[in-house]
């Protein structure tokens, strides 16, 4: 499994390595967050996303959302190692009056290789230039927000 071949010493393919090696995922999403009228605001979300990775490569995860006045995610950074997702809860803040749509977004911040020389994602893909797959650092879902 290439996975398991050791990075290269050359900073530029090591950098390429490692974008290829890793993929963010978001495995799992809150189902709709369905508010009805009178209930407690803030209303605590215990799962807003959860952040994976399948590969040996562990990395720094950033999430946000679109509608950052309406959904609060905390924590809003974790760390994920291979096979151990990261979990991220919030609340919806109550501030919206109609049904809408978030676009919630978890990005790659540091990646954390084998050989024990961390590397922003901002570095890595700097450094492997135009070869660059930029698809594995981060991943967007949709959670409906439903106002009753």
């Amino acid at each position: 499994d290439e996975d398991d071949d050791p990075l290269s010493t050359d900073p530029q393919e090591r950098a390429c390595q490692i974008l290829e090696r890793t993929n963010i995922t978001i495995t799992n999403i809150a189902e709709p967050i369905v508010h009805e009228s009178g209930e407690e605001c803030p209303e605590e979300i215990r799962t807003i996303a959860v952040v994976g990775n399948i590969h040996p490569i562990g990395f720094e995860d950033s999430i946000t959302s679109d509608a950052p006045d309406a959904i609060e995610i905390s924590p809003a950074t974790g760390t994920v190692a291979q096979g151990q997702p990261n979990k991220h809860a919030g609340a919806y803040l109550c501030t919206r009056t109609v049904n809408f749509v978030a676009n919630i977004t978890a990005r790659v911040v540091r990646y954390f290789p084998p050989d024990g020389v961390a590397i922003t994602a901002d570095e890595a893909i700097a450094l492997c230039g135009r070869g660059a797959n930029v698809g594995n650092t981060e991943e967007t879902k949709q959670i409906p927000v439903l106002l009753q």
